[in-house]
């Protein structure tokens, strides 16, 4: 019997440190959560578009409109905002080209922030518009333009087309609509009725084919007491009643293309007109003199 009186210590119990990391990464990819990052830049959603926005004037105001470079303290105080909110919004501003960053803690706004603070006090609905050309660098810009430059789509595949370009997974769908949130801002896009589109401006725009302008040399000679050619009449009285000189011009201009010329056409135009008239009454001025 006294060979089985051993006394018996703790039994140990066998622990599998293995199966509890396999569990830990099945767990792992299970979890909708954990996904690879997105390629792109994505603005940090913890601040609303509109603040971020607001963010932008500061730094603008702060920098004395790009004067020099502002600090994210500086910005914030501006603003109203913690320093430690500000600088969440300052890695995709970087990134979107509208702060230029400037050496530790400092951001130097683009010009398109100088111009929008500048145009903030005249109309606050439309300041935003002048991030249109820095806005549209950018590259959700580049992704969504070409597929709505054909017609509007909905909301909802505008940001698929974002989310593909950014290789972001669903759970980024928020940060995907703040990039069309800063698009429609900047008046890029417009967003209607859940639709995204051109804005009817740069539609027009974009559908605008430049005229070449004729030179003299290439205009026709004159005919006489008048010129014709094309839309265009002129004439040249030497003969006036009261001692004076009478020019008569006639133009017609289609409505629809005229509605599509850009300011800058409109006002070559007429003064191509001008410059027509002057040189057209020297030359009949001499005649008549002769």
């Amino acid at each position: 019997m006294s060979g089985q009186s051993a006394s018996a210590g703790p039994v140990p119990v066998a622990t599998e440190p293995s199966l509890s990391k396999t569990a830990k990464k099945q767990k792992s990819r299970s979890n909708p959560k954990s996904k690879s990052k997105p390629i792109k830049m994505l603005p940090n959603t913890r601040i609303s578009v509109p603040k971020q926005l607001d963010i932008l004037r500061a730094y603008a105001a702060a920098s004395g409109k790009g004067a020099k470079p502002a600090t994210t303290e500086e910005a914030a105080e501006i603003v109203g905002m913690a320093p430690n909110t500000v600088i969440m919004a300052n890695a995709f501003l970087c990134n979107a080209g509208l702060l230029k960053r400037s050496g530790t803690g400092s951001y130097l706004p683009s010009t398109e922030v100088v111009d929008f603070l500048g145009a903030w006090d005249w109309d606050q609905k439309t300041a935003s518009h002048k991030l249109a050309p820095c806005l549209k660098r950018t590259w959700f810009a580049e992704a969504l333009l070409p597929r709505i430059s054909y017609g509007a789509i909905d909301e909802k595949d505008a940001v698929t087309v974002l989310a593909e370009a950014a290789k972001a997974a669903p759970d980024k769908e928020k940060e995907l609509r703040a990039l069309i949130e800063f698009l429609i801002a900047g008046g890029v896009v417009s967003g209607e009725a859940g639709q995204i589109k051109l804005p009817k401006s740069v539609a027009a725009i974009d559908t605008a084919v430049p005229q070449p302008q004729r030179t003299e040399e290439e205009r026709p000679p004159d005919s006489g007491s008048g010129i014709k050619s094309g839309r265009v009449n002129t004439a040249y009285a030497a003969q006036a009643p009261g001692g004076g000189v009478d020019f008569n011009i006639n133009v017609h201009v289609d409505m629809t293309e005229f509605g599509e010329w850009r300011p800058e056409r409109i006002t070559a135009f007429f003064r191509g007109i001008a410059e027509v008239l002057s040189a057209k009454a020297d030359v009949e001025k001499g005649g008549a003199g002769s």
